[in-house]
């Protein structure tokens, strides 16, 4: 979560030129039987007008969870329509369709199967202190820096060294919780095994509001 999917997407449709039109997985769904179906239809009947283009469905899971299971009942509907949309019956040459999800585990095999979304692309957690230190610099430029903290740049540096001091090191501050495994082993984690570029935006939000408050006393 948080770690750019949609903005991959945006960018590759602004760097080629394409056509992006996107669905919102738990957005489109409808109480009326059928609708969301016929939604998904004029969505891609949009990109197929408006080729080359790039067919975006974002939190997939929503829409096609594996048949079968408690949780799909009622979507089954969704994954046939799907699968009808993309095996290229009509001509779909100048679609690309790139489904987004963070539980690839809640999709129907069907749906990711070789022929309909081909290549996977796994997109990881911010595992080193680089990779979350930029991650933190693009939340921080949505944000004015006030002129009391100096020079915005140094200020802004300043705040990812204290963040990242405190979410990084593996010490007994940041410990969450111990797993004990069946053969005897165990394995601490700490925060930095659950750091997103989420939590991360989650964060900064948190800071600006907390100095927003400050500077308005």
């Amino acid at each position: 979560p948080g770690c750019g999917k949609d903005t991959l997407v945006a960018a590759l449709a602004t760097e080629y030129g394409m056509f992006l039109q996107a669905l919102q997985g738990a957005e489109i769904e409808s109480k009326w039987v059928g609708a969301t179906e016929e939604i998904m239809r004029e969505s891609f009947r949009m990109a197929q007008r408006n080729q080359p283009s790039i067919w975006f469905v974002n939190e997939a899971d929503a829409l096609f969870p594996p048949r079968g299971t408690h949780y799909s009942e009622y979507k089954n509907g969704y994954i046939s329509q799907f699968n009808v949309l993309v095996n290229g019956i009509e001509d779909t040459s100048g679609v690309f369709v790139i489904i987004a999800t963070n539980r690839i585990d809640r999709i129907d095999p069907a749906v990711i199967r070789m022929g309909r979304v081909t290549d996977k692309i796994f997109i990881p957690r911010p595992k080193s202190r680089e990779a979350a230190s930029a991650i933190l610099r693009v939340y921080f430029e949505r944000h004015p820096v006030s002129e009391k903290e100096g020079d915005p740049k140094e200020a802004v540096e300043r705040w990812i060294a204290q963040i990242l001091d405190r979410l990084l090191p593996k010490k007994a501050s940041a410990h969450l919780f111990t797993a004990f495994h069946r053969d005897g082993g165990e394995e601490k984690f700490y925060f930095s095994h659950f750091i997103s570029g989420s939590l991360l935006e989650g964060i900064v939000d948190l800071v600006a509001l907390r100095a927003a408050k400050r500077l308005s006393r």
